[in-house]
């Protein structure tokens, strides 16, 4: 069903302070599939204040020394990763998501490794490179989670009731190492007291938790679970005016002790199945652990592979 992973790019920031661990988790991501590990380091050129008054010779001397000691960083982030990986890299100069775009495209990637951002009010404001490359990247995001990359034996897959929430579990069992854990969360929110209905407003909520559960029993229970895993957990959360979508992810994966939180992108909001914009930005900048971004397009290829 899934196309092979044959190249993983790994988009390196030497500006963030845990960028050896987004190196070590895509070596780990490359040795998982058998795959070449490509990394690439992004420069970008002073502000264009700075470059019109800055002297034409001083500013390629400037850009020169920059790219040179990408490369030799570049070299030194290859040493991290285990042998038997191919490992190639390369420093491009722009604007990092549209750069490391190009990159998948010219190298054949199958999966960007990005590192997990730390929260600040700039980055809330005009979005990190992770959340760009969420929104118009081709092929699925691994953003590498804040802790050493070891095994991943739990997985929390928020999940809708439509195809797109199941190929994230079909999705997260495939990655699940030996037989670890996959659990289903189904977030639901139920209506609070309407002043309009006439009926007993406690007893619709129990009825269309009821209905809701029932529907996603049904909906775990079509995914085929390969020979060797266990069986999906599922866990329904109802009730979600109290708290947000992504905090309530981002809540399980910590109580859960989760490895990684898969999902599928697309659309707006909690649709048929999928996260994107403010949800899935939320997740991935505070989850305790590694996010898997499904896009859209690229569930699609899959599917008809």
């Amino acid at each position: 069903m899934y196309l092979p992973v044959s190249v993983v790019l790994a988009a390196v920031n030497f500006q963030e302070a845990n960028w050896e661990n987004t190196v070590r988790h895509a070596g780990q991501r490359a040795a998982a599939h058998g795959a070449r590990l490509h990394l690439v380091n992004v420069i970008e050129g002073p502000h264009w204040l700075t470059r019109k008054v800055m002297d034409t010779g001083a500013l390629e001397d400037y850009l020169r020394n920059l790219r040179e000691g990408a490369r030799e960083r570049l070299v030194s982030a290859s040493a991290l990763i285990d042998g038997g990986i191919e490992v190639t890299s390369e420093v491009r100069s722009g604007k990092p998501s549209v750069e490391i775009l190009a990159a998948v495209e010219e190298q054949g990637a199958d999966l960007i490794v990005t590192g997990m951002h730390t929260p600040s009010a700039a980055k809330m404001v005009m979005g990190s490179t992770s959340d760009r490359l969420l929104r118009v990247s081709p092929v699925p995001v691994f953003v590498a989670g804040p802790k050493a990359p070891k095994k991943i034996e739990r997985i929390v897959t928020p999940t809708g009731l439509g195809p797109s929430g199941a190929f994230a579990l079909r999705t997260a069992l495939e990655r699940v190492d030996g037989e670890g854990e996959v659990k289903a969360l189904y977030m639901v929110a139920l209506p609070s007291v309407m002043n309009a209905y006439s009926g007993d407003v406690l007893k619709l909520r129990r009825d269309i938790e009821a209905a809701a559960r029932e529907e996603f029993e049904s909906h775990v229970a079509e995914i085929e679970v390969p020979e060797g895993k266990k069986p999906i957990v599922r866990k329904l959360l109802a009730n979600l005016e109290v708290k947000p979508a992504a905090d309530s992810i981002i809540d399980e994966a910590r109580e859960s002790d989760a490895d990684l939180v898969c999902f599928a992108l697309g659309g707006r909001g909690l649709g048929p199945g999928m996260l994107i914009g403010r949800v899935s930005e939320r997740v991935v900048r505070n989850a305790p652990c590694s996010v898997l971004a499904l896009p859209e397009g690229w569930m699609s290829k899959q599917k008809d592979a």
